[in-house]
């Protein structure tokens, strides 16, 4: 299944190159040729406006963890608190990053 969801998103880069369809290439490509290729990936992408784009940083400590990393996935998920994200509490978006405190 996942080796054909990468041949969609690689299709859909050839008409939709943009940070959304780059971060579910990212995580296609993660299933098929494992943590570290999705996180070369995620960490190349420079497009505008990712930097105040909350899912890119909420794949890569997710991606982080998976490698078995989990301090640098804490490091990267306080990264993503500064983005916050509208609409959800304090307490709430907290919460979901306590997967990542235990080594």
């Amino acid at each position: 299944m996942w080796p054909n969801i990468l041949t969609i998103d690689d299709a859909l880069l050839t008409i939709r190159d943009d940070a959304l369809a780059r971060l579910n290439r990212a995580v296609a490509l993660a299933e098929v040729k494992g943590q570290e290729a999705a996180l070369e990936e995620v960490d190349a992408l420079d497009l505008p406006g990712l930097a105040s784009f909350l899912p890119s940083h909420a794949v890569r400590p997710a991606l982080l963890s998976r490698l078995g990393l989990p301090r640098a996935a804490q490091a990267a998920y306080d990264a993503a608190l500064v983005l916050g994200p509208e609409g959800q509490s304090d307490a709430d978006w907290r919460c979901s990053g306590r997967r990542f405190s235990s080594d």
